[in-house]
C-alpha cells in the first residue's frame, strides 16, 4: 500500500461527518475553558458554529450521495496519517481538554494541527463531476474551511505565547496566498 486507505465515499462522509461533530464539540469545550479574553472566547465559539455548519454540509452532502451515486466517486484513497490523526482526534480530543496541562498555547496547537490536515484535498476528490449543486457545495465547504485557517493563524498570533507555534502560524500565512489577506 502505498500510505493511503481508501473508503467508500458514504463511510468517508461518516468519518467527516463524525470529524466535523467532535471539532464542534472540542471548540465549545475549549470555549468555556478559555474564555477570557472575550476574543479568545468569541473566535472558539466562532470556530464551533462553523463547525456546526460543515457538519450539516456533510450531512447534506450524503443526502445528495443516495439521490445522485453517479455524481461521486465510488472510492476515495486518503492519506493514512491524514485519517489516524483524524480518529484520534475524534477518541482522545475530550481527554485533552481536560488534562491539567491542556492550556491555551496547547488548545491552539491542537487546533492548528487539526486545521492543518488534508480535509479540503479529501472533500474535492469525493466529487467525481464538477457539476452544480454539488461542486457548490464542496467550494461552500473548502472556502469555510480556508476561513476556519485565517482565523486560526491570527488568533495562534495575538494569543499563543509559544515561540515555535507562533512561527508555524507565521510560516503557514505566508505559504498559502490566501491567508496573506487576513
Amino acid at each position: 500500500m502505498n500510505g493511503k486507505n481508501v473508503f467508500s465515499t458514504p463511510e468517508l462522509l461518516r468519518i467527516m461527518g463524525g470529524l466535523e461533530l467532535r471539532m464542534n464539540q472540542f471548540y465549545t469545550q475549549v470555549a468555556r475553558k478559555f474564555n477570557k479574553p472575550e476574543g479568545i472566547r468569541v473566535f472558539w465559539d466562532s470556530l464551533a458554529q462553523q463547525e456546526s455548519v460543515h457538519s450539516t454540509i456533510i450531512y447534506t452532502l450524503s443526502n445528495m450521495y443516495r439521490n445522485n451515486p453517479g455524481m461521486f466517486k465510488e472510492i476515495v484513497e486518503v492519506d493514512h496519517a491524514t485519517i489516524s490523526k483524524m480518529e484520534d482526534f475524534i477518541k482522545t480530543s475530550e481527554d485533552k481538554i481536560n488534562n491539567e496541562n491542556f492550556d491555551l498555547d496547547a488548545a491552539l496547537q491542537e487546533a492548528y494541527e487539526l486545521e492543518t490536515l488534508e480535509i479540503n484535498e479529501i472533500y474535492d476528490r469525493i466529487i467525481e463531476s464538477p457539476k452544480e449543486p454539488f461542486l457548490a457545495v464542496i467550494d461552500h465547504l473548502i472556502e469555510s474551511e480556508d476561513a476556519h485557517l485565517n482565523a486560526l493563524v491570527e488568533a495562534i498570533l495575538k494569543y499563543a505565547r509559544n515561540d515555535s507555534l507562533r512561527e508555524k502560524a507565521r510560516n503557514l500565512r505566508a505559504t498559502f496566498s490566501v491567508h496573506e489577506h487576513i
